[in-house]
């Protein structure tokens, strides 16, 4: 989903909610969304949220974006023909300045179908209806039909978030192991639990803050979480900032008198603690 806040007025979104229905193991699906900054609209710079919800599994993923409003100037000229990229990794951007944002990296040797030029940038289609600017110094002109080589320039990625856990524990806490790692920061991770079996509410019983020097981008740690009798649902978070983070839930059930969960196996026999299992 994407919306604009209050205070807002004239940034319309007419494309703004995508439903991906069936989503298999590592597939990816791209999603267009379609707005435009009316004329009523005042000010220099707006900000849209864009969130990203599991429905199933109740777990989001969202951030604030920013945008510059760009003075009022003059339209690209029009182009036409084919452009081949000359150097490594040459940055294809939002629009026609090099403060502007990059959205993806083309490979030396791609070609491209030019749809424009605009000072010194030139105005590129890479892939069908999307385009992009690429300075027209790292490109040369001509080239073989175009076969687009680009990859995309990840603005928000969240955490990477490993729990492992057992899913049947005899004593009074469950041991978690957790590594979260990140491309830019891992700030913090903390755990609540939560048990319906024994009316017991969300509650925060793990926080832990990255250390201030080292390397930021991954935390490891291990916890004692406590639970109560009956399915415990762990939640374990690890954010990059309030609105980017990761989460993931695991449940482990806690054997108590009345719960029947089968004969212990020898991995759950007593001194020794179930084998951690992934969820």
């Amino acid at each position: 989903m994407l919306r604009n806040g209050n205070g807002q007025e004239g940034i319309l979104i007419s494309a703004g909610r995508f439903d991906a229905k069936e989503l298999g193991p590592g597939e990816t699906k791209t999603f267009s969304f379609v707005y435009e900054v009316g004329s009523v609209f005042r000010g220099d710079e707006y900000q849209l949220e864009l969130s990203v919800i599991d429905t199933q599994l109740g777990e989001s993923v969202a951030d604030k974006l920013k945008f510059k409003v760009a003075p009022t100037g003059a339209a690209p000229e029009a182009g036409s023909g084919v452009v081949t990229v000359s150097r490594n990794d040459a940055p294809l951007r939002e629009a026609a300045g090099e403060g502007a944002l990059i959205v993806a990296r083309a490979a030396k040797g791609a070609a491209f179908k030019v749809t424009g030029k605009m000072g010194a940038f030139t105005r590129v289609e890479i892939e069908n209806g999307r385009t992009a600017f690429v300075g027209s110094g790292d490109v040369t002109a001509g080239g073989t039909a175009p076969h687009a080589q680009w990859k995309p320039e990840w603005q928000v990625m969240p955490p990477v978030l490993t729990v492992t856990a057992p899913t049947v524990v005899a004593g009074e806490a469950a041991h978690l192991k957790v590594k979260a790692t990140d491309d830019r920061l891992v700030r913090d991770a903390y755990i609540r639990v939560w048990n319906r079996d024994a009316k017991v509410p969300m509650k925060k019983v793990f926080y832990l803050s990255n250390r201030p020097d080292g390397d930021r981008t991954k935390l490891e740690f291990e916890a004692d979480v406590p639970l109560w009798p009956g399915s415990n649902m762990v939640q374990v978070f690890a954010r990059e900032s309030n609105e980017i983070q990761s989460l993931q839930t695991v449940v482990v059930l806690k054997r108590g008198a009345g719960v029947f969960a089968g004969p212990a196996s020898p991995a759950e026999a007593p001194g020794s603690r179930p084998a951690p299992t992934t969820h």
